[in-house]
């Protein structure tokens, strides 16, 4: 697959890089990356709670989202999972588990005029967890969210409902 994209799925990432990052830290890919690749966005907080002065902290939360936003004109089921495999591996090189880290999540966003049936089923199914240090120093989750443009619908698997739903607002104000 992967021939070139069109004027209204440009519009779309265009609209998605901006919305994102107004909170995330966007930047373009890596050499070497994925060919479908066209941006990856960090998005980093940390929470603490301190008692009177900050060298009497009780507690610290740290939560990360790595977000990786693809695009084609027709999307197959090899591409779907070449994604969200590109995702989760460079990812995990970023994910730093410790006593204050609580979770990450891999947000694999792909954008196409078109998805096979088979594409939408391996999205809609794709799943990825793992605890660090038995959830002591946290864990991660594979968010995955696809974008038809030619029927306007939005598809996630179960950990990427919400990231689903802001895709289809940001769809909606094209």
């Amino acid at each position: 697959m992967g021939e070139p994209v069109d004027l209204p799925l440009e519009n779309l990432k265009n609209k998605v890089l901006e919305s994102y990052g107004a909170w995330y830290t966007v930047s373009p890919p890596e050499e070497g990356a994925c060919k479908w690749l066209f941006a990856a966005a960090e998005y980093h907080r940390q929470s603490e709670k301190y008692v009177l002065v900050k060298k009497a902290k009780l507690w610290g939360a740290e939560n990360n989202d790595y977000a990786y936003f693809f695009a084609v004109a027709q999307a197959d089921a090899d591409m779907v999972r070449d994604c969200c495999d590109y995702a989760i591996s460079d990812a995990l090189t970023k994910i730093r588990p410790h006593s204050e880290h609580m979770s990450s999540d891999i947000t694999a966003i792909v954008m196409a005029n078109s998805f096979t049936l088979k594409a939408k089923r391996e999205l809609e199914k794709r799943s990825f967890h793992k605890n660090f240090l038995l959830t002591l120093h946290g864990w991660c989750d594979l968010r995955a969210v696809a974008l038809e443009l030619d029927t306007g619908k939005t598809l996630a698997n179960r950990k990427g409902k919400g990231a689903a739903q802001l895709l289809a607002q940001i769809q909606m104000n094209l």
